[in-house]
């Protein structure tokens, strides 16, 4: 069982320094609701950013793959699958 004596001197260090505990609990404080919420945020934003510029790189990739194949499609006068347009005739 905690002793008498060991209680008293605990609340004596309590009330001689209790700026440092308030220091220190403001800096928790901060840590806490200030700066750690804000990091989270700041990550989650660039990896939102890097997952749309994935998704927009992908895209252009589709893109180019598809007008490359129609370009070719178009000087051997081919009928490009998925369209109802003959490319090529004039």
């Amino acid at each position: 069982m905690i002793s008498l004596l060991f209680v008293l001197m605990v609340v004596m260090l309590v009330v001689k320094f209790w700026h440092l505990l308030a220091a220190a609990l403001a800096l928790y404080c901060l840590w806490r609701w200030g700066i750690k919420p804000y990091r989270e945020a700041r990550a989650r934003e660039v990896r939102e950013r890097l997952r749309h510029a994935r998704a927009r790189q992908e895209i252009d990739d589709i893109t180019f793959a598809t007008a490359r194949a129609m370009c070719e499609a178009a000087a051997h006068d081919e009928v490009i699958e998925g369209t109802a347009v003959e490319v090529g005739r004039r």
